[in-house]
């Protein structure tokens, strides 16, 4: 699959699915791609003899005209985007995580703009589908691009909530130095490793605010030891303080 000719037409219908587990579904020429980033639990999707697992680690992009088998592994929860797509794609695909906060966010934001029968909500909700889809093909570009880079930001996301994570634990965790790890986070996302990371814990801080999360929470997700670090990191980030999210 080649990211950089991938494009969404047209934003459809978005819903919660929770499947229990040994639920098994055929589906023949599915009507709309899809995006399905599952938080827990997993979801054996099989086509043309080829099967992929749909976890919290590894959502999956279900293509338009797919006829497949859907066998629930481990009773899951799931938020299914449809959209259409001029893109020739014929094949599951998977996909780099997203956090349950942001994808719940993707949700209830299309879900209050359907059914998009205004012109300003039918470009707002691709808006939110490309932002989406920005986190899910992460791995694409920086994979294509670089392999220990795709490592070295999935170590991030998982330890986004240790402020005591640094530069150096990253560099230790893919084995190489720290001066390598800057000049490879340099070339594939043009900014240094604690910029990315910053950015990283920013976007999570901003989709759990937006939740409506306590700021106890927030903080303790995204590495920050007290309220005024964070507020002030989070005002330098984005312009306004955590009290104005909305």
């Amino acid at each position: 699959m080649d990211v950089k000719d991938f494009s969404i037409a047209e934003a459809k219908n978005t819903y919660l699915a929770l499947d229990p587990k040994g639920r098994r579904t055929v589906h023949t020429d599915r009507k709309y791609a899809c995006f399905i980033v599952t938080v827990s639990g997993s979801i054996r999707f099989t086509a043309d003899g080829k099967s992929h697992i749909c976890d919290a680690e590894h959502p999956v992009f279900l293509p338009m005209g797919l006829s497949y088998v859907n066998e629930c592994v481990e009773s899951a929860k799931s938020y299914v985007f449809n959209f259409t797509t001029a893109s020739a794609y014929d094949e599951i695909v998977s996909l780099a995580p997203v956090s349950e906060s942001n994808a719940s966010l993707c949700y209830r934001r299309i879900k209050a703009l359907f059914p998009f029968s205004e012109l300003p909500e039918r470009l707002q909700s691709l808006e939110v589908l490309y932002s989406l889809a920005a986190k899910l093909f992460e791995k694409w570009k920086s994979k294509s691009e670089n392999p220990i880079a795709a490592e070295a930001v999935s170590y991030m996301r998982q330890r986004m909530w240790d402020p005591a994570l640094c530069v150096g634990d990253v560099a230790l965790h893919c084995h190489i130095s720290e001066i390598y790890l800057r000049k490879i986070f340099e070339r594939t996302f043009n900014k240094p490793p604690f910029k990315l990371l910053t950015d990283l814990r920013m976007d999570e801080a901003r989709a759990m605010l937006e939740e409506k999360r306590p700021i106890k929470e927030v903080i303790g997700r995204v590495g920050y030891s007290d309220v005024y670090q964070f507020s002030r990191a989070y005002k330098r980030h984005f312009g306004f303080p955590p009290s104005k999210t909305e």
